[in-house]
């Protein structure tokens, strides 16, 4: 399931359009003319539904502006906040999030299944409809208000939560894409008024909700029933229709022609129409004719949309019926899933990605593993069986040593492993002692044209300090300065070899510096650490079979083989995680190698647990920075010490409010009312750029909006005549159509075919199998058809990551509410002579805003300490959580429960293994860490159990006696 938690601010009606616009308009299931289509439930505290209906479009805009949707009711009164802009002008904007949303979405060919087969539609709108509702129990069950002085608040559980849910069929584009938008109202019911939801913790539930409603999909019993009857087989383990996958690719690609077309449609109306919107009428008309547009010899049917997909399908020589693929006869029961397994799968998921979880954080990932499993049970035994799984796993676990004297929420990410410590303690001892035998001398005369950061940096790394840690900003000329190290290093009998997160990053250093370079992945394969699915890590010793190939291992090649006079250069060392660094770290320990650490906090971060280059800089006496830019240049070819400045600032995060004022005042920051606005601007600068020969970098928040510009962008070039059609088609893994001339990235590395992960290449030509030639200008390489299709798509847009360490004449970024300080950073320092950020928003007012926001925004993880100072935070001004709200113990007592009676704890297990209990004998506390009191969870989880079970029997009592409240 794809997709996260997000915020909505806007009033109903924007709300009400919103919907309507995330599907075609040929789909009979939106929001218009009164129809009832919104399903809306009312929750208690204990998942179960109080209440439900059918809301038709005025209600549901009711309900979104916290009204009752039945009543008319007003639960509140939305917060704007109103500001004075730098013109004077007074602007008025929605403060308070309306409701928060989420996506029950599936893999495609689920979709075209449910297209072809009215047997399959129907089971799986019901295994949505059940995820969608597993979800809202969920919340309803976990979700918080804050209750309380401030400075003392309580969070208490919500005794009334509410949630709609509206059912699309189709995407935008109008092909098969079953989904459900969940929406949450951030009014509940709580201590006998209406509050605000605690918003921050139903973000960090997001994990919980997308692992409950994946293996609550995965797991339905109808829909794998209904699957097997079409002759269709569903692979767990990936979500998909085995049978479908072209299929589904097939209406993907058409899809996106689709798309482009209705973009194409829609601004050439709107430049003869400025100021007004389409009416419905003229919308509907687009989607008929993006269809047909690029089949001008083909009849299309205004009707059923399954009749249209089918023809497609038709065309496309695959077949839509007589399918013969079987599942198995009898699927996996629930009591035949190995738990102890799927507790081990997440808990090693979560520690490849994460320092620290939450909870709800292991519920998700125990419930995609669940659904991964096969196996097929009911809703409610699969939501039970998650929780219980997690909450034992919980137990086993370690937590953060945080000060507070309450009862921590499971939302906080507080829990973490053994593992996870003692690979950070390990780090974290070696980057100290390594710091404290290196003894660095600054301030010597410099070197050739270097400036003295330089200097003093190429002495350091060139001399036996065990450790070195250098840091640059973009643009200091952090290459320049490692080819003199490494001229230095050479004349003294020492030599470097560099290793980067990615092949492609430590090639380029590699071939600058004269050295040996490979991936940090390869340096660690060499030396015979093995890194499985899970990112469970493993080290084979010389005469080991290799489990992954069967062949014997025989110790690292001699091209990579350290010593006492090799110096580890970790490039780009702000992405490198902590489980490769341990592993560097141990390389180098081995053999006697010294280390250094070069790049820089500032820019984007490790993909999985980071904050590697955070504590070397806090370990070492002496760490390095160069701060003296060289890269950007005016028009005239001086150096702009002026934007220099501004990006330094950038770096430290520094007045982002004024330093957005001066951006925007140099036109290095542009606001524009629409994103394809600002994808049609950048579209035309790429286009322009492209003819007078100066290379573009421009960095997007996600693939999807990277493959939305590539798009655009590649028309451009077809329609200039840059491109040119070949003779046979093929798609990259973006599904765009590959042309002549244009520009492709590789995301694999192969050694047999010579490509790195994010290599660019041109495209020189399309053959008749499907292969594909490229060249990078020094290289030619013919891509085979199977590596085109999943290992590459095109490169005039990529994602920030896919541009970090790119140096060119013209950069362009997108700034969007959910960008961080490191990616704006990224995005804006990637051209020599000109970077413009793009920023969607009505006012300046309101992109200042965004802005600021995006500059206080940290993206990924930065090791244990700094989940600490988080999870500090989510507790700060609060002094407890309460099983139950005070009315919710009043009313069970008017229900005839004893709330004071003592609750029974549950007997010790007296099965546990002699070697866990001397495990646990012998186990030594950490520091900053400890183990859970899992005496006091039971006590408060049987509190809450017997108190929700009694209040149940209560008010079954009292609904026979007419008393219910």
């Amino acid at each position: 399931m794809r997709g996260g938690v997000v915020f909505y601010r806007g009033a109903g009606a924007a709300a009400r359009a919103y919907l309507e616009s995330d599907h075609s308009h040929a789909d009979e299931y939106y929001l218009e003319n009164g129809d009832a289509v919104a399903q809306w439930t009312a929750l208690d505290s204990t998942g179960e539904v109080r209440a439900e209906s059918k809301l038709d479009g005025d209600s549901y805009q009711a309900w979104v502006d916290w009204r009752d949707p039945l009543t008319g009711e007003q639960r509140g009164i939305p917060r704007d906040e109103t500001r004075v802009a730098s013109n004077g002008e007074v602007v008025t904007r929605p403060a308070s999030p309306r409701f928060a949303e989420m996506t029950v979405n599936c893999d495609k060919s689920l979709s075209v299944a449910a297209a072809l087969f009215p047997e399959v539609s129907a089971a799986l709108d019901a295994a949505q409809a059940d995820a969608a509702n597993a979800m809202g129990s969920y919340l309803a069950q976990n979700s918080v208000t804050r209750v309380g002085p401030r400075g003392a608040q309580e969070f208490v559980p919500v005794e009334r939560f509410e949630q709609v849910a509206v059912l699309h069929r189709t995407s935008r584009a109008g092909d098969p894409h079953r989904h459900i938008h969940v929406q949450w109202n951030t009014r509940v019911f709580s201590e006998g008024k209406w509050r605000g939801l605690h918003t921050a913790a139903t973000l960090k539930q997001q994990g919980a909700l997308r692992g409950v409603a994946e293996a609550v999909i995965s797991t339905h019993s109808g829909l794998r029933a209904a699957l097997r009857s079409a002759g269709l087989t569903f692979d767990a383990s990936t979500g998909k229709v085995v049978e479908l996958s072209k299929h589904a690719e097939v209406m993907s690609k058409r899809a996106l022609q689709v798309q482009q077309n209705v973009t194409k449609l829609e601004r050439a109306w709107r430049d003869l129409n400025p100021g007004q919107e389409p009416p419905r009428a003229l919308l509907r008309e687009w989607d008929q004719q993006s269809w047909a547009l690029d089949r001008p010899h083909k009849t299309h049917d205004a009707g059923r949309a399954e009749d249209r997909w089918r023809g497609e399908l038709h065309d496309a020589g695959l077949r839509t019926d007589g399918f013969t693929g079987r599942e198995d006869a009898a699927p996996i029961a629930l009591t035949d899933v190995d738990r102890v397994r799927v507790a081990q799968v997440a808990i090693s998921t979560l520690e490849e990605s994460k320092s620290a979880w939450s909870l709800a954080d292991l519920e998700g990932q125990v419930g995609v593993a669940l659904g991964q499993s096969g196996a097929v049970a009911p809703k409610e035994a699969v939501e039970a069986w998650v929780r219980e799984t997690a909450s034992a796993a919980a137990d086993s676990l370690l937590r953060l040593d945080i000060d507070y004297q309450a009862e921590v929420p499971d939302w906080v990410r507080w829990i973490t492993s053994e593992r996870v410590v003692a690979v950070e303690d390990d780090l974290r001892r070696a980057f100290t002692q390594r710091g404290l035998e290196s003894a660095l001398v600054t301030g010597e005369p410099v070197l050739g044209n270097l400036t003295q950061e330089q200097s003093d940096a190429a002495r350091a790394l060139a001399s036996t300090a065990p450790l070195v840690v250098a840091e640059g900003a973009a643009g200091a000329g952090k290459t320049t300065m490692l080819k003199t190290a490494a001229e230095l290093a050479a004349g003294q009998g020492r030599r470097f070899v560099v290793v980067a997160p990615t092949l492609r990053a430590a090639q380029e250093a590699g071939a600058a510096l004269g050295t040996p370079a490979s991936s940090a992945h390869k340096l660690a394969h060499d030396y015979g650490f093995r890194r499985d699915t899970y990112g469970r890590w493993t080290r084979l010793a010389v005469g080991e079979i290799d489990p992954a190939t069967w062949f014997e291992y025989r110790g690292p090649s001699d091209e990579f083989r350290v010593d006492a006079n090799t110096r580890i250069i970790v490039d780009e060392a702000g992405m490198i995680d902590q489980d490769m660094a341990h592993a560097l770290v141990q390389i180098a320990d081995e053999n006697g190698a010294s280390l250094a650490l070069v790049g820089d906090r500032a820019q984007l971060p490790a993909v999985g647990r980071g904050g590697v280059l955070d504590m070397a800089v806090g370990a070492h006496p002496t760490p390095l920075d160069l701060t003296a830019l060289h890269r950007f240049v005016t028009p005239e070819g001086r150096l702009d010490t002026d934007y220099a400045k501004l990006t330094l600032q950038m770096r430290s995060r520094e007045e982002p409010a004024e330093l957005f004022d001066q951006l925007y005042d140099r036109g290095n920051l542009v606001i524009h009312e629409t994103m394809d606005d600002a994808r049609a601007v950048i579209t035309d600068d790429a286009i322009a750029r492209a003819r007078a020969g100066s290379t573009v970098a421009i960095a997007t928040a996600t693939n999807e909006e990277a493959a939305a510009l590539n798009g655009l962008i590649q028309q451009a070039h077809a329609q200039a005549g840059h491109t040119t059609t070949p003779g046979i088609e093929i798609s990259g893994s973006d599904l765009l159509t590959i042309r002549n001339g244009d520009r492709l990235m590789t995301r694999k590395n192969d050694r047999d075919l010579g490509v790195a992960n994010r290599d660019v290449w041109n495209v020189q030509r399309v053959h008749s199998d499907q292969s594909v030639t490229v060249t990078d200008g020094k290289r030619v390489v013919q891509l085979p058809a199977e590596y085109v299709k999943e290992h590459t798509h095109l490169a005039y847009a990529s994602t920030e990551f896919g541009v970090q360490g790119a140096t060119v004449q013209a950069g362009h970024g997108i700034v969007t509410d959910s960008s961080s300080a490191s990616a704006v950073y990224v995005s804006a320092t990637r051209g020599r002579e000109a970077n413009t950020l793009h920023v969607v928003a009505e006012t300046r007012l309101q992109a200042r805003e965004l802005f600021v926001q995006a500059m206080t925004r940290e993206a990924g993880d930065r090791g244990v300490e700094s989940k600490r100072d988080a999870a500090a935070r989510d507790l700060q001004g609060t002094i407890g959580t309460r099983t139950h709200s005070e009315s919710q113990r009043a009313q069970a007592a008017w229900w005839g429960v004893d709330v004071d009676k003592p609750a029974t704890r549950p007997a010790a297990d007296t099965t546990r293994s002699t070697a866990r209990q001397e495990r646990e004998r012998d186990a030594r506390p950490k520091e900053g860490v400890r183990s859970p009191d899992a005496a006091t969870r039971a006590a408060r989880d049987t509190e809450a159990t017997r108190i929700a079970r009694d209040a149940q029997k209560g008010r079954q009592r009292a609904r026979q006696r007419g008393r219910e409240r």
